[in-house]
């Protein structure tokens, strides 16, 4: 990807870190009040930020500079070397785990264990260490991206623009079988599945890669990867939400909009709002943006139209329209049938869209990201009717 200045939404991205997100919460708006306040001013300059130890961000950027001389944030790209696998393989070894040493009993620890069964199912791809170089490498793109927020959002407040980022969705992590039941409103075949998966974790023997395959290969076509990185960084075995949204956006978008989910059509921008939504509500803005950006890596598009319209579309769901999807915090909490309703009436008004003549121009990389980056950030791309 080239690095460009636009406030665009960060490409791809990492685990949502709750201690950052908190002091966002808290800390930036009451910055963004005062900044607000003051934008017309001159000479208002921003203080030092003192943030937790592990945002170093706060304590060493933005350091006294003048409001006009801010510049739009470079969005960080996204970078891992290393294997990603599925999503279902990351929970059914997770809870593996947790059933095996429920009583505490081990010196081993989680990510160890993980990568262990992953070298012995996957060796060919799967290596030591690996699990360690994917924490680092999080580690890295979690600060990455926090900074680019935290100059996004000093940027908006400083010259008086309505914040691309509002109210954060608080992470809820993992805690029983039933509390995740009850807290993603499982669907009885959703919730059969969940058991089906809890059954094989909690067997005498461990899972093999001949039952992991026939296992998936169940699944009607819905392939959702999710990389090691990703997995290292979600705790609470959280990767069943990732796995989950997918299969709703993708049931959602075809009975939505029947035939029209073909890569470039509305109902394919649909698929890529809706999950990214659904992904920011469970997981936080970081993780809806690491899981799609992963994704993007492990099924690359054959045609960068393809690429520039999800990156546009995934957008749109997880920043600049979330809250019209979402509804009211409380009112609408935890009713994704609603959010996926919102989304579908939404897109369903072309009004709300930006037909791009990509169809038979496939402009190359180039092209279809100056031109992705010409559509208003509150509207959806589609190329095909």
């Amino acid at each position: 990807m080239h690095e460009r200045y636009s406030l665009k939404t960060a490409r791809v991205a990492r685990k949502p870190k709750i201690y950052f997100m908190n002091y966002l919460k808290f800390v930036i708006p009451l910055l963004s009040t005062i900044l607000i306040i003051s934008c017309t001013k001159n000479d208002l300059t921003i203080g030092a930020l003192e943030g937790s130890k592990n945002s170093q961000f706060f304590e060493t950027k933005i350091l006294n500079e003048n409001v006009e001389q801010l510049e739009i944030p470079i969005q960080p790209d996204f970078q891992t070397r290393l294997p990603s696998f599925h999503a279902i393989t990351f929970h059914i070894l997770q809870r593996e785990y947790a059933h095996k040493f429920a009583n505490g009993e081990t010196t081993l620890f989680e990510g160890e264990y993980l990568e262990r069964r992953l070298i012995e199912l996957y060796p060919e791809k799967a290596f030591e260490g690996m699990y360690d170089q994917a924490k680092a490498e999080m580690a890295i793109n979690i600060a990455n991206y926090e900074e680019y927020l935290s100059k996004l959002r000093l940027y908006e407040v400083s010259n008086c623009m309505e914040p691309s980022i509002k109210d954060e969705e608080i992470y809820r992590p993992f805690t029983t079988l039933n509390d995740e039941i009850n807290y993603l409103q499982m669907t009885e075949d959703e919730i059969e599945e969940f058991n089906r998966y809890e059954a094989l974790a909690t067997s005498e023997n461990p899972i093999t890669r001949i039952q992991l395959e026939s296992l998936l290969n169940l699944r009607s076509g819905v392939i959702v990867y999710a990389a090691i990185g990703t997995a290292a960084a979600i705790t609470g075995y959280s990767v069943w939400r990732v796995y989950q949204s997918r299969n709703r956006a993708e049931s959602k978008a075809s009975s939505f909009f029947p035939g029209l989910t073909d890569a470039g059509k509305i109902g394919d921008a649909f698929r890529h709002i809706y999950v990214s939504v659904l992904l920011r509500n469970y997981l936080t803005i970081v993780g809806a943006w690491a899981v799609m950006g992963t994704y993007e890596i492990v099924n690359p598009n054959d045609h960068a139209r393809d690429t520039y319209m999800d990156y546009h579309n995934n957008a749109v769901g997880r920043y600049y329209e979330y809250w019209t999807f979402r509804g009211s915090y409380w009112g609408d909490y935890g009713d994704w049938e609603e959010w996926a309703e919102n989304a579908m009436e939404w897109v369903d008004d072309l009004n709300n869209g930006v037909y791009m003549d990509w169809q038979f121009s496939d402009p190359d990389a180039d092209t279809a990201e100056y031109e992705e980056d010409e559509v208003d950030d509150y509207k959806y791309i589609y190329y095909k009717l």
